[in-house]
């Protein structure tokens, strides 16, 4: 074997354990930082937040860089010790699967009703962010480690 393979060889390896550490990563890390979430509560959709709600926090903050062009986030009102809370999202997407009035139930901090983990969510966050890239990782590093293979 000629020793130009070995690097797509090499790299290819590196690329497959690059995708298959990301996704390893990502599933351990689902519900890090929602370990206090563990209230559950019926929460209603009662708006779909878009751009333009996240764009005028960003101004209002500072950021007046940002660009967040056909981003939603769905809105949720929980009733927690006979409160109305409405609560601010927290993921953002190209694709809203939520519609207002929709009912779902998530979970709460009982101590911080405001920090709340939705399952349905991050799933989907999980998908489009960790799925999608570590597969074409490892798609790349199947096709270098077939160079060598087919002699290409």
């Amino acid at each position: 074997m000629p020793e130009d393979y070995l690097t797509f060889i090499i790299l290819g390896a590196v690329l497959i354990i690059a995708g298959i550490a990301i996704l390893i990563s990502a599933a351990l890390s689902g519900r890090k930082g929602h370990k206090e979430c563990t209230e559950r509560v019926m929460a209603h959709c009662v708006r779909i937040a878009n751009e333009a709600d996240v764009v005028e926090r960003d101004v209002s903050i500072g950021n007046e860089g940002s660009l967040n062009f056909g981003i939603k986030a769905p809105v949720f009102e929980i009733l927690y010790n006979g409160q109305a809370i409405e609560l601010e999202p927290h993921v953002y997407s190209n694709v809203c699967d939520t519609q207002v009035g929709e009912a779902r139930e998530i979970l709460i901090d009982p101590s911080n009703p405001q920090k709340h983990y939705d399952p349905k969510q991050e799933k989907a966050k999980f998908t489009l962010a960790n799925v999608i890239p570590a597969l074409g990782l490892i798609g790349f590093g199947i096709m270098f480690l077939c160079i060598p293979a087919f002699g290409i």
